[in-house]
């Protein structure tokens, strides 16, 4: 039996759709913060719409809005709909996030099946080779070389640093699939290129790794700082869906780091 979608390939649909969403709630938060206090409701005189403004939710003392208040009315009608939008937005958020929550579950602990069986019977998921392969298979919009990537990967890759081709190498080695430079939008940001985006085979969870390769350097060191706090707004967060790596010019990159890195985010159930 051949599935008609790949499970990635939704789950990653998911992932998308959980980070945009999660921008919205947090630029309609922080809009709401910026709208007067009050809230605005309708009556009815004869027919003819009137205006007024309730001090505090359930409140019963209220405040007419003239007809010279339109700017007022205009705000407070717009606040009224983005508050009213706040709860099913919260509560897609949660649906997505036990979402892509269940199908990490399902894919790092696949069900019991006797192994004398299992000759007899056609796989209901695709095995880890074949998930790989079609991860690896997926087109992504990817920065394009120039004169700084003058550094060649075992894969024929071109990179910019003597660490990125030391990273891309090693998840080589390991067996790891990883894409280089793919394109990211991040809050703040827009886009913005991380240097891989590798996958655990075993467990189906996709990763971002960046490689913070001058903190000695002030200005670098501020937009490190900036594009990290922008990856935890997306709702990507290190330790998690973020593998960091860093060094100065006194203290390169520990290829052992590496190796341990890869072990314990894209090897290990």
């Amino acid at each position: 039996m051949k599935e008609d979608i790949p499970p990635f390939l939704f789950t990653q649909g998911l992932k998308s759709r959980l980070m945009l969403l999660k921008k919205k709630l947090s630029e309609k938060t922080e809009l709401l913060k910026t709208m007067p206090e009050g809230r605005i409701m309708v009556a009815h005189n004869h027919g003819t719409p009137q205006f007024y403004c309730i001090s505090k939710a359930g409140g019963k003392r209220r405040r007419y809005l003239s007809k010279k208040q339109l700017e007022l009315i205009r705000v407070l009608a717009q606040k009224r709909l983005l508050e009213n939008a706040l709860p099913d937005l919260k509560a897609e958020i949660t649906c997505t996030e036990r979402l892509v929550q269940h199908y990490a579950r399902v894919a790092s602990k696949p069900p019991h099946f006797p192994p004398e069986l299992q000759c007899f019977a056609t796989p209901l998921t695709l095995p880890d080779e074949e998930y790989a392969r079609l991860w690896q298979a997926i087109p992504h919009k990817k920065k394009q070389p120039d004169e700084q990537s003058c550094y060649v990967t075992v894969r024929g890759e071109q990179v910019r640093s003597k660490s990125e081709i030391l990273i891309a190498d090693a998840l080589h080695r390991a067996g790891v699939p990883y894409h280089y430079e793919c394109e990211l939008k991040l809050p703040g940001l827009g886009k913005v290129h991380p240097d891989f985006l590798c996958l655990n085979s075993r467990t189906r969870r996709t990763y971002w790794w960046e490689h913070l390769g001058r903190m000695d350097d002030e200005q670098y060191l501020k937009n490190a700082l900036i594009r990290i706090q922008a990856y935890i707004q997306a709702g990507i967060f290190p330790g998690e869906d973020l593998i960091l790596t860093a060094e100065t010019a006194e203290m390169q990159l520990d290829t052992r780091i590496v190796q341990q890195l890869i072990e314990h985010y894209l090897k290990w159930d």
